[in-house]
């Protein structure tokens, strides 16, 4: 069930990113009144759009060292594609802190992203940011969040435009043992007909490491004991990390116009092995992330022109 947007929209301009102590003070504030996975009547009569904006993103060209460094992405004088998406950290993290945001911040899982890419875009050009709550959604898990991503380049082209898709999880959802692994696996994609693959090593600190690049320091991915004051046993990648490591493969590959779609089905635990496969077909490549013990999905995806 789509929910309607019927509020007048709110627009927040940013002057610059909230600093990261006062997110988790607003984070932890804001998560006292809202629910996980879950809308009282009143809030949904309230849902409207809320847009972000962040005029004249400056290129810190310490964290692309870092992004490239991590992601082992080669510098051919344009921003990485999914490094982009970090530009929109500030404006997203000032979407789900926003008193209209009717959920807990806290909790919130990227399920999925889309990147589209119009033309590289040039580390000396000015550029704003725009993040947008765009649709809701009621599935059976919980709700669906798609947080519309632009980029806005001089007069008014919009080389880069992008989508998170976010899920706050119900109740019973989050009482839920996942056991589904097997379920989840494609056979087709398991078969090494057509497939290159490349077996990649996550080292225990590349959580900090991505961290630097992305300015998304969660505790979840820093160290085992800020790990599992959230839930988890140890630290596990950012998921943007899993996209971004394959798409520093795969750009050379394709030339804008493209668009690249991805799901997150695993989380990568640090230390770890993970297969990165690709193969092309029918104008498209698929891409996956796989354990490279067990074979179970981290992330499945598609490429292709646009």
């Amino acid at each position: 069930r789509t929910l309607r947007l019927a509020a007048p929209p709110r627009t927040i301009e940013l002057r610059a990113p909230m600093t990261l102590p006062a997110q988790f003070a607003r984070g932890w504030w804001r998560a006292r009144s809202r629910a996980e996975g879950g809308l009282t009547p009143a809030q949904e009569a309230a849902l409207g759009p809320i847009e972000a904006r962040w005029r004249d993103v400056p290129i810190d060209a310490q964290r692309l060292g870092h992004y490239r460094s991590a992601c082992a992405h080669t510098d051919d004088g344009a921003l990485p594609a999914a490094w982009i998406e970090t530009l929109f950290l500030g404006p997203m993290t000032a979407v789900v802190l926003a008193e209209a945001f009717p959920f807990s911040p806290l909790g919130l899982i990227h399920t999925a992203q889309r990147i589209a890419l119009q033309r590289p875009v040039r580390p000396a050009e000015r550029l704003d940011a725009v993040a947008r709550l765009a649709a809701v959604r009621e599935t059976t898990r919980g709700f669906e969040l798609e947080i519309a991503l632009e980029l806005h380049a001089a007069g008014g082209e919009r080389p880069w435009t992008g989508q998170a898709t976010l899920l706050t999880r119900n109740a019973a959802t989050r009482a839920r043992t996942r056991t589904d692994g097997a379920r989840e696996a494609d056979p087709s994609l398991s078969s090494d007909d057509g497939w290159h693959t490349e077996v990649i090593a996550a080292a225990a600190d590349l959580g900090r490491r991505y961290a630097q690049a992305s300015g998304d320091w969660n505790p979840h991915h820093l160290w085992p004991a800020t790990a599992r004051l959230v839930g988890y046993r140890q630290p596990i990648a950012h998921g943007m990390w899993t996209l971004g490591r394959t798409l520093a493969v795969l750009e050379p590959r394709l030339a804008p116009p493209w668009t690249a779609e991805a799901e997150f089905k695993r989380p990568v635990y640090l230390p770890g092995q993970v297969a990165m496969r690709w193969r092309e077909g029918n104008g498209a490549i698929r891409f996956e992330v796989r354990h490279a013990a067990t074979g179970e999905p981290h992330l499945l995806g598609v490429a292709r022109p646009s």
